[in-house]
């Protein structure tokens, strides 16, 4: 592969009333190739503590965290104090159960009105191969005509086993 000017991306993973599977998904966002991300995490109105269980996940490893509530994410005043690192975590607290897409986009809105150039939409149930993101974007910066890239899933339990390629 040649050598490639990485660029930072958002990864968006909506949290509702599920933090256990969200930890886990994090972690495996620990682990990545890719240096320049940032994760972001939407809670959606979750009632089980799940932000407490996140926050804490954070403490234990390290993280730097950010909160915010919705109208301090979509205020365009509401910048993190560092850089784009994936030792910070951004959450944000939607305050209501919005919906999948509805959820989604508080995450997307803060990415956009940041100006990554990238984003990367998780389940949270979602385990993710250290070299995925670099894949990705290695996909999308071969040919200028790409607006969009998407994983081959496998199933956990049998990882042998194509669950989607690319949405089909």
């Amino acid at each position: 592969m040649k050598y490639l000017m990485l660029s930072s991306v958002a990864i968006v993973v909506l949290n509702y009333n599920n933090p256990q599977a969200t930890i886990e998904c994090l972690d495996s966002l620990c682990h990545l190739d890719y240096p320049v991300f940032q994760p972001i995490v939407v809670d959606n109105g979750s009632a089980d503590r799940s932000c407490d269980t996140i926050k804490d996940w954070c403490q234990n490893k390290s993280i730097r965290l950010v909160e915010l509530n919705i109208q301090e994410a979509e205020s365009s005043k509401a910048e993190p104090s560092a850089p784009v690192s994936k030792n910070t975590l951004i959450l944000i607290q939607s305050g209501a159960n919005l919906g999948y897409a509805g959820g989604n986009n508080i995450g997307i809105r803060y990415a956009l009105e940041r100006q990554f150039p990238y984003l990367w939409i998780l389940n949270n149930d979602t385990k993710v191969e250290p070299g995925a993101l670099i894949a990705l974007f290695a996909q999308a910066e071969s040919d200028p005509r790409i607006g969009l890239t998407g994983a081959t899933l496998v199933y956990e339990t049998r990882p042998d086993q194509i669950q989607s390629a690319g949405g089909g």
